[in-house]
Formats: C-alpha cells, sequence, structure tokens
C-alpha cells in the first residue's frame, strides 16, 4: 500500500469508529429514556394495612414495638433495658 491508500484506510476506519459510537451513545440515550418514560406511568402505590393499634395497650410502648419489630426483621434479639443504638451498633449496623 502507498501511503495515500493508507491515510485513505485510516481516514475510513476512524469514521466508521466514530459513527458507531455516536450510534451506540444514541442508542442508549433513547433506550434509558424509554425506561424512565414508562417508570413514570407506574403510579401504582402498594398500600399497607395498618394494624389496629390494641385497645389494652398504652400508646407509650408503641417505641418499644417499633424496635421489637425492626430487631426481628434484623434476625437481633431485642433488649429493651439497652440502648438501642449500642444493640444496633454491636450487631454491626451503622447508626
Amino acid at each position: 500500500m502507498t501511503g495515500g491508500q493508507t491515510k485513505k484506510t485510516f481516514r475510513w476506519a476512524i469514521i466508521s469508529l466514530f459513527l458507531i459510537v455516536c450510534g451506540t451513545a444514541l442508542a442508549a440515550t433513547y433506550f434509558r429514556q424509554q425506561s424512565i418514560v414508562a417508570g413514570e406511568n407506574n403510579t401504582e402505590v402498594q398500600r399497607v394495612d395498618p394494624s389496629p393499634w390494641p385497645a389494652d395497650l398504652p400508646v407509650d410502648r408503641d417505641q418499644m414495638m417499633s424496635f421489637q419489630s425492626l430487631f426481628k426483621q434484623w434476625k437481633i434479639p431485642y433488649k429493651n433495658k439497652e440502648d438501642i443504638c449500642q444493640q444496633a451498633q454491636a450487631e454491626g449496623y451503622a447508626v
């Protein structure tokens, strides 16, 4: 190949690569935009049925019961007399 042909081939390779990159970026942008628009149409809200508060339990126990539930989800035994933050940190949870 002569110098002119090599330069011409190199130029076409660069142009082709540029077009491929631009096409890929354009396609990625289009499909990302489509997924965002599809997500906006999903307005269904999942309703949580709150359990009625037992009449025989005083309201001041709601915090304790909340912590019991949280620690149960973490699979940690809840100790009512200890500091909540210290219990969580002792189990490796950041507070």
